[in-house]
């Protein structure tokens, strides 16, 4: 499912059509695009194919990223008290970038829109970042608009969306197979660093003591009723797995951005394996994201729930 706005934020209920299998807007009229080239970014959410995108958009010589999928700027540009693990420069181009972006980020920001508008080739300054939709407050959704309007670049949003059990199933799996000891602090209790440690009750206890956090980037509802709670206009895409890793979803995002078509990757990155996890154990997540399955119902509307997502929503019953 593909959906479009180009009012102010993203409403419930949006005109849609049949389009190849996906309900979407008709955007063959895209006449919105003008002069001004774009900053798009991603406003959620975490494993739902962000890093696909990402790698096929990368394709495009219409597109720039500063050399660096995720920016991770905006969670500390708006939070100056937050610190980042990593506090030096480090080692590599994506920690060199990234220490630029902490010491300056406003003279990052006015660099990258420079070279986008000093390209003629250029049209898109992309952030890939999949979590600024929980991580952003309302009112840095509208400076956001109010900063890159100042770089002369139109700001338009995408929101990827997975079935909100299988999301969160999937990063849990995430975290387990990369085997880190650092970060979340239940990384640390449970010293994560082998799959095979980790047996259904283990994971099941995992579940109970992380519901909240696990469970956080799947609450579209919540995304969605911040963004339509803006004043200002930002054009935005809601996709759907379901027709995102196609020829169709990749053309109907090129489309939106205004960027010529892109032959796609067929396969998709970052997929892992499933941990074990008890149909029980996925019931308690599903429960816990019942209101945000009952607000996707009504955004959905006459078309109802896409098919990926229907299993979870037996666990509802």
């Amino acid at each position: 499912m593909i959906y479009q706005t180009h009012g102010y934020g993203l409403g419930l209920n949006p005109a849609k059509r049949n389009c190849d299998g996906c309900s979407a807007h008709n955007i063959d009229h895209l006449q919105w695009t003008n002069a001004l080239k774009k900053f798009a970014f991603l406003f959620g959410s975490q494993k739902c194919g962000t890093t696909w995108l990402s790698a096929n958009l990368r394709k495009s010589a219409q597109v720039y990223d500063a050399g660096i999928k995720e920016w991770r700027l905006f969670r500390y540009y708006f939070n100056q008290h937050r610190q980042s693990n990593n506090t030096g420069a480090g080692r590599g181009p994506i920690k060199q970038i990234r220490h630029q972006m902490r010491l300056a980020p406003d003279e990052f920001l006015k660099q990258q829109a420079q070279i986008v508008h000093s390209d003629p080739k250029l049209s898109v300054l992309m952030d890939c970042t999949p979590a600024l939709g929980v991580h952003l407050t309302i009112e840095n959704f509208r400076y956001l608009k109010e900063l890159f309007s100042g770089l002369q670049l139109e700001t338009v949003g995408l929101l990827l969306m997975r079935d909100p059990v299988e999301r969160a199933v999937s990063q849990l799996s995430m975290v387990i197979h990369a085997g880190q000891k650092t970060g979340m602090a239940w990384r640390q209790r449970w010293k994560i660093d082998q799959t095979d440690r980790f047996n259904s009750t283990m994971i099941d206890q995992l579940v109970d003591q992380e519901l909240s956090w696990l469970t956080l980037w799947s609450r579209y509802d919540e995304i969605l009723k911040k963004i339509s709670a803006l004043n200002v206009d930002i054009p935005s895409l809601v996709i759907t797995t379901d027709c995102l890793f196609s020829s169709d979803g990749l053309n109907k995002v090129t489309q939106f951005l205004g960027i010529e078509k892109i032959e796609m990757t067929s396969s998709i990155i970052n997929a892992r394996q499933h941990v074990p996890i008890k149909t029980e154990t996925k019931r308690k997540i599903a429960q816990s994201l019942e209101g945000t399955y009952a607000y996707m119902e009504r955004y959905f509307g006459a078309d109802g729930f896409p098919r990926s997502w229907l299993p979870s929503l037996e666990l509802l019953k």
